[in-house]
């Protein structure tokens, strides 16, 4: 019997959709459908980083704004 990796090769977080671009190429500003203005914080993304972890991911993409650079970067 095989065994199957069963864990993701690659999770994309958008840890913000609030934005002070308008890029041509981004897709959430040319979405047709309303986003909200929510944004993930710090202990929910701490235990999302826990949980993959645990789940042997070994390639995270974080996107979402210059927010995520003032924000998340600085604490760790």
């Amino acid at each position: 019997m095989r065994n199957y990796y069963t864990a993701p090769s690659l999770v994309d977080i958008s840890i913000t959709n609030r934005c002070n671009l308008k890029c041509d190429y981004c897709y959430a500003s040319s979405s047709p459908f309303e986003t909200k203005n929510e944004e993930m914080d710090l202990v929910h993304l701490n235990t999302l980083f826990q949980d993959l972890d645990d789940m042997n991911v070994h390639r995270i993409s974080l996107t979402g704004a210059s927010l995520l650079l003032e924000m998340i970067f600085s604490r760790y």
